[in-house]
């Protein structure tokens, strides 16, 4: 692939890659009221998406059944320094929708989005943005990128990573959540039924040591983002392309875990199905 190889390409293109997909990274925080303040835990990952024209968060079925009854707390990183949020929306406002959850998790499906209301979706393009599903959906149905092409990457927050901090800037309680836009590799693609299925490895016992625990990456957006060689021979993005849902991690075996994520016909098939349907019942209610 030219003069440079996919070891340098993703040194070289990772930090522009991160800042890119994070515009569309979101974490989900339960939100629980004590007798004498607000306090938070992180409860998942997710990607800001609009489906067919409804902007929500598509994450783990998983992640929104333990949200079922709380307010929520929406974490947004962007690719300029961090500032201190409290973007929390009530349970009433939100809709959980399932797009299809199994009874045996590490097998899925498990696949949700959770619906914003207007004003909270308008708040939150003042910061990020959402990803289109539609625009990208005939190229990821019929000519996706072969898995060996170009680099992966998986978005999303980490609940051991959580930190406390002193009362600040007005806010009586201050907490951290941290994640990573972490390149990753994707070995195995798979169907089960109507959905389609991913698992990328996380290694550890390296220089960049990941969490023990990747629990909290629950509903992480999964990235594929293929490579163009320029003129003088460097590697660069030609695109970012969502094309996965995480929602399963595996034990930890001979320094490595397995990840499995839900796959791009999930994705841009199945979820955007959902909401097709969805717009002609509340067409026909009308």
């Amino acid at each position: 692939m030219g003069s440079m190889n996919l070891h340098e390409a993703a040194t070289a293109v990772g930090e522009k890659a991160g800042k890119e997909i994070v515009d569309f990274s979101v974490g989900l925080v339960s939100v629980v009221e004590t007798h004498s303040q607000a306090d938070a835990s992180l409860a998942g990952s997710g990607t800001l998406v609009d489906l067919n024209g409804t902007c929500g968060i598509l994450t783990a079925c998983h992640v929104l059944r333990h949200l079922s009854d709380k307010d929520i707390g929406l974490v947004l990183p962007t690719q300029f320094e961090p500032r201190r949020h409290a973007l929390t929306v009530e349970s009433k406002d939100v809709q959980r929708l399932k797009i299809a959850f199994g009874t045996n998790g590490a097998d899925g499906p498990d696949l949700g989005v959770l619906v914003l209301p207007p004003p909270v979706v308008s708040w939150i393009k003042a910061w990020k943005s959402f990803y289109t599903l539609s625009l990208r959906r005939e190229r990821m149905l019929h000519s996706p990128p072969g898995l060996d092409h170009g680099l992966w990457y998986l978005s999303g927050f980490a609940g051991e990573l959580t930190d406390e901090m002193p009362p600040e800037g007005g806010y009586t309680k201050v907490k951290v959540f941290r994640g990573e836009c972490a390149s990753v590799p994707v070995e195995r693609e798979f169907s089960s039924g109507e959905f389609d299925y991913l698992e990328c490895e996380v290694g550890y016992g390296g220089q960049d040591e990941p969490p023990e625990s990747l629990g909290g990456y629950s509903g992480a957006g999964l990235w594929q983002v293929p490579l163009k060689e320029t003129p003088g021979g460097k590697l660069e993005p030609e695109a970012f392309l969502l094309s996965g849902v995480a929602f399963h991690q595996s034990e930890r075996s001979n320094d490595r875990r397995i990840i499995r994520c839900h796959g791009r016909r999930s994705v841009y098939e199945q979820a955007l199905a959902f909401f097709g349907q969805r717009l002609a019942t509340q067409a026909q209610q009308t």
